[in-house]
């Protein structure tokens, strides 16, 4: 499955570009680590564009290749822009900013190309004009996730709240962009439609959230998210609630095996692992209301797993390592030693594509 996505990307660029030369310069751009081209890349957003097409069409079909394509292009372009936004040139190949910025844009335009080809052929145009309005309204909302992003970074006085909403808007924009997309494309059926995006928002806003965790704190120095000054969930935590001691000193500045060994006792990353296994919950819900309503979800469930699987075991560490360290001072008092339940107050941050329009 993987090999045939990434011949229909090839495909798919080699048409849309208008030269040669961008092409290849495309194609080479997609050949870097975690990238759709990179041959140990699981196109983990591709996969699952699938399996929900699949799950709600009933079969394999060339239409969920199609859409995998359009959805691999348009998160390896919001990959690229996220990187420039973070000052992460790490993958780029030490490309100039602007050379990355005009692929990353045209990446962008041949996602929205391939998405627009697949809605004119799937049915009416009112369906074809609501799956096209779904995908913009997706990406409109994890664009102002990106923002909330780079405004939260390096200011005082934010809330796990608020650092929750930008992870729901970014991540789980783009999620529920996904699902939504493969579901219209795949049936008309609304209730389907609506799980398909909510499933989306949460596999995804789980990822986020376990990929936070990971990059919070790094024991070695290592450039890390305390370090850059990033307001994520976990980093956010930890300012909060840390010791009086070190109220004064700044988390950036402080080294590294102390700010380690501060975080790890901190309660932040044990918190952190409760929240993102919230919505990992959620998303088995997900599916299992699309198994109630009679449609395949085996391919789902398994993707489910492999998320869980892939992050789960990595979090469960660094439990163990904080559980072990000290006892833990979470927000609202001490956590148990094995967090499986969720915080009482996890905000459902759904950010609907339109709400603002709708609201007024």
């Amino acid at each position: 499955m993987l090999e045939e996505l990434r011949r229909h990307i090839r495909r798919v660029v080699r048409r849309r570009a208008c030269t040669r030369g961008q092409c290849d310069n495309l194609l080479a751009s997609l050949t870097r680590p975690g990238f759709a081209l990179h041959p140990e890349s699981g196109c983990r957003a591709g996969v699952f564009a699938i399996y929900v097409h699949g799950s709600l069409a009933g079969s394999p079909s060339l239409a969920a290749l199609r859409c995998a394509a359009a959805v691999e292009l348009k998160i390896a372009a919001s990959y690229m822009l996220d990187n420039l936004a973070d000052r992460d040139t790490r993958d780029s190949s030490s490309r100039p900013h602007a050379e990355e910025l005009a692929l990353a844009l045209a990446l962008l335009e041949c996602g929205n190309c391939a998405a627009s080809e697949l809605a004119s052929v799937v049915g009416s145009p009112r369906r074809a004009l609501a799956a096209l309005l779904h995908l913009h309204e997706s990406c409109l909302a994890a664009c102002h996730g990106q923002f909330l992003d780079a405004w939260l970074e390096g200011r005082e006085g934010i809330g796990v709240d608020e650092a929750l909403a930008a992870t729901c808007l970014k991540a789980g924009g783009l999620g529920r962009f996904i699902g939504g997309f493969a579901a219209r494309i795949a049936t008309t059926d609304p209730a389907a439609v609506s799980l398909a995006e909510d499933l989306g928002h949460n596999a995804f806003t789980f990822v986020q959230l376990a990929d936070d965790l990971t990059d919070a704190c790094r024991p070695d120095g290592a450039p890390d998210d305390l370090m850059r000054g990033k307001r994520t969930v976990p980093t956010v935590l930890f300012r909060n609630n840390r010791p009086a001691t070190l109220l004064a000193a700044d988390a950036c500045t402080m080294e590294p095996g102390l700010r380690f060994r501060e975080y790890e006792t901190s309660g932040a990353g044990l918190y952190g692992v409760a929240l993102a296994e919230v919505f990992l919950g959620r998303a088995k819900q997900d599916v299992a209301r699309l198994a109630e309503m009679h449609y395949r979800v085996g391919d789902l469930e398994r993707f489910i797993e492999s998320l869980a699987s892939a992050h789960i075991a990595a979090l469960d560490c660094r439990v163990e390592a904080t559980t072990s360290a000290s006892p833990c001072r979470g927000p609202g008092g001490r956590l148990s030693r094995r967090v499986r339940c969720a915080p009482r107050a996890v905000p459902a941050v759904h950010a609907r594509p339109g709400a603002a329009r709708h609201a007024t």
